[in-house]
Order: structure tokens, then C-alpha cells, then sequence
């Protein structure tokens, strides 16, 4: 008799175990979703021995092995960390730049406020000295006709003086223009920096999401 109910009860626990076996096989089809958002990644189910692993690999980082999971809702859990961190380091990198950039930007700005203050300068010096010498010339020629070699030569003086006064205006256009470049750059990598941030809090969503399953599990 007892050898009986021992049959029954062993054949019984045997029926569960098939039924709880059954129940995660056809549980793995959920995690569909999530594996297909995740498509940097790859899911290899392996049968080691009598027990079954989920292999998770980086298909862009030559099938580099993220995490050896023994199923399937923790290998999504392994890869969505794994691409978290990612975007992490992504985002890090490219705080670092931006903020080299405005350092960089910064120093710029100060070279060339010096820069501008020290070109103006020399353009109203030049223009100055110019104006002085041409008045002297003048007053001095109704006088001393002699000196009419010497006031060409201070008008091709003052004409070259000019000249560098146009050179230094156009030196400061092109200061200007690189200013514009950098903060043109400055712009183009926070718009890179919020996008890089956006995909972060997308990915802590999806692994909420991925840990709210399990949990109902």
C-alpha cells in the first residue's frame, strides 16, 4: 500500500514539474519585445548538461560575450544594463569634449577681445599719424616747394598705412567668423549631449519595465 501512494505521489510531482517546465518555456515568447528593442544584442539559449543558459552577446563589437544568464528575463536585464552603461561612458565622453570646447571657446574670447582692443588701437594710431602727417604736408607746401618729393612719399606712407588698417579690419572679420565656428560647435554637441541623455532615460525605462515583469512573474 504504501509502495502504491509512493508511486502516485512521485507521478504526480512528476506531471508538476513538466507543467512548471512547460509554463517558462512558453513564458520565454514575452520577452520578445524587449529582445527585438535590443538590437545591438544577441540571445543564444544552450543546453549545459541538464540545465539551460542564455548566452548574451554585442553583434557590433565582434559577438563580444555581455553575460551568461540562466534565463531569459535576466539575460534582457544582463544586455539592457550593458547598453545602459554604454550610453553612459557615450555620455561622458561627450561632457568631457563639450566642456573642453567651452574652455577652449572661453580662451578665444578673451585672446580676442585682446586681439581687437590692440588692432583698434593701432588702426586709430595709424590713421592718426596719417592725418598729422598729410596736415603737415600741406601746411609746409604752399612754403617750401622743395618739399614736394617728401609729400609723396608721406601720401604712399599714409596710402600703406591705410592699407594695413584694411589688413587688420579683415584680420578681425576672420576672428569673428571663428568665433561663430565655435559656438556653432558648441551648439552641435549639447543637441549630441541631450540626444545621448534622452536614449539613457529611454533604456532605465525599458529595464523598469523588464524588472515590473519579473517581479509579476
Amino acid at each position: 500500500m504504501f509502495g502504491k501512494t509512493l508511486l502516485v505521489f512521485t507521478a504526480v510531482v512528476s506531471v508538476l514539474l513538466a507543467g512548471v517546465s512547460m509554463v517558462a518555456y512558453f513564458a520565454v515568447p514575452s520577452m520578445a519585445p524587449a529582445m527585438a528593442e535590443l538590437a545591438d544584442y544577441s540571445f543564444e539559449r544552450k543546453n549545459v548538461g541538464k540545465t539551460v543558459r542564455w548566452d548574451v552577446s554585442h553583434r557590433l563589437r565582434d559577438q563580444e560575450s555581455v553575460a551568461a544568464n540562466k534565463t531569459i528575463f535576466e539575460a534582457v536585464v544582463a544586455a539592457t544594463n550593458d547598453a545602459k552603461t554604454k550610453l553612459q561612458t557615450e555620455s561622458n565622453a561627450a561632457t568631457t569634449l563639450l566642456a573642453s570646447v567651452n574652455e577652449q571657446l572661453e580662451q578665444h574670447k578673451a585672446e580676442q577681445t585682446q586681439d581687437v582692443d590692440a588692432m583698434t588701437r593701432r588702426g586709430k594710431d595709424l590713421l592718426l599719424g596719417a592725418e598729422k602727417s598729410l596736415t603737415r604736408v600741406t601746411d609746409e607746401s604752399g612754403t617750401f616747394q622743395g618739399l614736394s618729393v617728401e609729400a609723396t612719399e608721406v601720401r604712399n606712407e599714409t596710402s600703406s598705412r591705410r592699407q594695413d588698417v584694411t589688413r587688420l579690419r579683415e584680420e578681425l572679420e576672420e576672428l569673428r567668423t571663428h568665433d561663430f565656428e565655435l559656438q556653432k560647435l558648441e551648439r552641435t554637441l549639447t543637441d549630441q549631449l541631450l540626444r545621448v541623455q534622452l536614449d539613457i532615460q529611454t533604456l532605465q525605462l525599458r529595464a523598469d519595465q523588464v524588472r515590473q515583469q519579473l517581479n509579476a512573474d
